[in-house]
């Protein structure tokens, strides 16, 4: 049988202000390189790293 701690929080993945992965530059620069791309060129953009280093969360 499992236990369950009703006592236990969660945290919502809700947007915050606070950046606490460090990305509001990498991310800005990323943003400012795509809005210069010419409108009427193809572009792929990845996002590369290992499970776990916030790859979702950079693009968020």
């Amino acid at each position: 049988m499992t236990m369950v701690d009703h006592n236990e929080s969660v945290l919502g993945d809700n947007p915050t202000d606070e950046d606490k992965l460090g990305f509001a530059e990498p991310a800005a620069r990323l943003a400012d390189k795509i809005a210069r791309f010419p409108a009427d060129t193809p572009m792929v953009v990845g996002v590369e790293g290992k499970w776990g280093e916030g790859k979702s969360s950079f693009l968020l």
